[in-house]
């Protein structure tokens, strides 16, 4: 398609995602596609100074337009939601903590687990929803109190019934570039703490 515009001159733009696979990920099809339509346009758009930053080193940005947009709310205007309102806390008891996504290695659900473990279920409830692909993780997250799990794919409307129940949008992972679960918990105002690496040492922000 991207080659059939460039012969009508019809200029094309790209926005992409990440730079390299994450941990997991076996898509090499895919980055090899990627390679190919990125060389195919005129510009290029990413959504986080990291993975632009990926690109340049990679040389996939000579000769292009590049500019990096912050990744905007994601609302679902389709699903005729209320509209977002600040959420206010303390909420209630138990606190509730949502991880959710395309719950791959690198998402650090096992990192999650580990930080929860041992606190009493009256104090906090926690929802894993998504594809998790590990079962020695699906299998100790059913044996916790406080871990409700919905495995397997979400529709778009179970996907944002799941962020309407939380209080807290958990991103425990230990990698990533531009999560779109965050701009997600942007849409009705959530917290979303991450992990941050630096080395071999891991704290929160």
């Amino acid at each position: 398609l991207i080659r059939h515009l460039r012969r009508l001159n019809i200029p094309v733009m790209t926005i992409v995602h990440d730079a390299t696979n994450h941990p997991g990920d076996r898509y090499q099809l895919i980055n090899r596609l990627q390679r190919s339509i990125i060389g195919h346009s005129i510009a290029v758009i990413t959504l986080t100074d990291f993975v632009a930053r990926s690109l340049r080193s990679q040389g996939r940005l000579e000769n292009k337009i590049h500019r990096t947009i912050p990744h905007p709310a994601l609302i679902f205007p389709d699903l005729n939601r209320a509209s977002p309102q600040p959420t206010e806390y303390p909420r209630r008891t138990p606190l509730r903590l949502l991880l959710t996504g395309r719950l791959r290695r690198y998402k650090g659900v096992g990192l999650l687990l580990d930080a929860i473990a041992g606190i009493d279920p009256a104090r906090l409830s926690v929802a894993i929803a998504g594809s998790v692909n590990d079962r020695a993780l699906l299998a100790r997250a059913k044996d916790m109190a406080q871990v409700d799990m919905a495995a397997g794919w979400l529709s778009e409307k179970a996907f944002v019934a799941h962020i309407d129940w939380s209080d807290v949008v958990v991103l425990p992972y230990l990698e990533s570039r531009q999560s779109g679960i965050i701009p997600t918990a942007y849409g009705p105002p959530r917290p979303a703490p991450a992990t941050i690496w630096a080395s071999t040492r891991c704290s929160t922000r």
